[in-house]
């Protein structure tokens, strides 16, 4: 039996393809196709040296930006509001450094993310960076950038779409 108030329906009824309440899919919400779930599936880097050479360098005096995604997936992860752990600068949120330790306030004080299964695509991307012509090369200071691999094409793409989106919000 069919449920006579279609707000309450959960599912389009079979045979109704293009029923109006019908939810959206899960990889086609833009916010998720910058990082979320397209990043998440489709990958990152296959391994890194950060962790097996206990490095946390690029999460010092960084100047992290945020795609609208991260600040939300932190806000819930750390359950705080995004002005506690990122500003805004030129209409850009910008991950922000603990006052004493001039770290990335997620790191803790052994050097490890607090948030890495929900760090910023711009984290998970790094060393791969942009350079002024849109080319994509591992940046300079980066210790271990020789120690990682070629840089797979959805690492490559996740990073094209994060320029988009902070791009759009500046």
């Amino acid at each position: 039996m069919q449920d006579s108030n279609p707000r309450r329906r959960v599912r389009s009824p079979s045979g109704y393809p293009d029923y109006p309440n019908r939810p959206n899919r899960v990889g086609t919400h833009p916010l998720l196709q910058i990082d979320g779930w397209v990043g998440r599936v489709m990958g990152g880097w296959p391994s890194t040296p950060c962790i097996e050479k206990s490095c946390s360098v690029c999460c010092h005096n960084t100047e992290m930006p945020l795609s609208p995604s991260d600040v939300l997936r932190l806000a819930t992860r750390a359950g705080q509001h995004p002005d506690e752990f990122s500003q805004e600068v030129d209409g850009i949120r910008i991950l922000l450094n603990d006052s004493a330790t001039q770290a990335c306030v997620f790191l803790d004080e052994k050097g490890l993310c607090t948030v890495y299964s929900d760090r910023p695509i711009g984290c998970q991307t790094y060393p791969l960076i942009l350079d002024a012509e849109d080319e994509t090369f591992l940046d300079e200071l980066c210790p271990h950038r020789a120690d990682f691999p070629e840089a797979p094409p959805a690492l490559l793409l996740m990073l094209r779409r994060l320029d988009e989106a902070l791009q759009g919000q500046s």
